[in-house]
């Protein structure tokens, strides 16, 4: 019998009310803990009764909260967050969470956009680095969502879904620029350890992620809603699996698993981005869809990573319905850093 791997998926987003389901579908799953990204409101009292509900399932959840942008102006803005960091960590917080808005949407009182690389930020990333907590650091997304939205688009037909997701045409920094200000960051807070999530948005350029991620010691990478991309095409699986290889003491399993308050058996995990008409039939038949999504959706990562199998339909929406990946085969010891060893190190701190 092979041997079993402890997992911890180190990229989810559920809600509080939702962390009994959570540990039910982890156990169908295999899945032996979880990161928790909180939401926007993350921080002070919200974040501190999440822990509290988080924390009846002892060992199964690590929650990563936020700080509040909307006092950005304020002059005391750097001061405050801080507070709300080390307020968040004596309750039992073990990392922050950024979202992509920070380059993308947030911006000051005078309307000018707040680049990733602001200085009002640096106490922010220092103080993570003092409290001994990681930060989960979205910046950017893939290329595609700075193209136009067609066949050729590999997320096309994600974004033709979900419009509001495309950047093409709408005068906001590019992918380069974003993805630059990030390395400038993580360059100037050493003592900081950072994670970029899904491959660092370099999910199409392998030879530019190792460059960022051996300049930089201090930064990580999670796989969260990449897996897809990584194994299209027999080169792209061959630059993945030598990245897994090269790196694997800085590349985390994440899924980026939704399951938000608002859900009932009958909705689809999010993450795979279906629709009932599109789901696969043995799915779509399931009688609690959610459950039976979301098992699927791991046990297809779990597959890719570990074995060469070549998996179709996938969880993700495309074009071409026939879409199929190739899985990495990856050695245990490979397998031992990526779905565990990397992410308890840094949430020891």
């Amino acid at each position: 019998m092979a041997e079993k791997i402890r997992i911890i998926d180190a990229h989810t987003h559920v809600a509080a009310e939702k962390a009994g389901l959570a540990v039910e579908i982890m156990d169908r799953a295999g899945i032996d803990a979880a990161v928790v990204c909180e939401w926007y409101d993350g921080f002070d009292e919200t974040l501190e009764r999440h822990l509290r509900e988080f924390g009846r399932y002892e060992g199964r959840f690590f929650v990563f909260g936020n700080i509040d942008f909307s006092i950005l102006d304020a002059a005391d803005f750097a001061d405050r967050a801080v507070e709300q960091l080390r307020r968040g960590v004596r309750a039992g917080m073990r990392g922050l969470k950024v979202y992509k808005d920070l380059g993308l949407s947030y911006r000051d009182g005078s309307g000018r956009l707040l680049r990733v690389d602001d200085a009002r930020l640096d106490a922010v990333w220092a103080a993570a680095g003092e409290l001994g907590i990681p930060v989960l650091l979205h910046t950017a997304d893939p290329r595609a969502f700075w193209q136009p939205i067609d066949q050729h688009n590999p997320w096309g037909a994600v974004l033709r879904d979900q419009p509001d997701w495309s950047y093409y045409r709408k005068g906001l920094p590019s992918r380069a620029e974003l993805l630059a200000e990030r390395d400038a960051v993580v360059r100037r807070h050493r003592d900081t350890q950072f994670i970029a999530p899904h491959l660092g948005s370099l999910e199409d350029d392998f030879d530019a992620l190792a460059e960022s991620l051996e300049a930089l010691p201090n930064l990580h990478v999670d796989v969260s809603a990449r897996i897809f991309h990584m194994g299209a095409t027999p080169r792209r699986r061959r630059a993945a699996r030598q990245l897994c290889l090269d790196f694997a003491d800085r590349i985390l399993f994440g899924t980026d698993t939704i399951l938000l308050s608002e859900q009932v058996a009958s909705d689809i995990q999010p993450q795979t981005f279906y629709t009932p008409g599109r789901l696969p039939k043995e799915y779509a038949a399931a009688g609690d869809v959610l459950s039976a999504t979301s098992v699927w959706f791991y046990e297809f990562h779990r597959a890719f990573l570990q074995t060469d199998r070549r998996q179709s339909p996938i969880p993700f929406l495309c074009f071409d319905p026939a879409a199929a990946v190739t899985g990495l085969d990856l050695p245990a010891e490979v397998l031992h850093k990526i779905y565990h060893a990397n992410v308890e190190r840094l949430l020891a701190g």
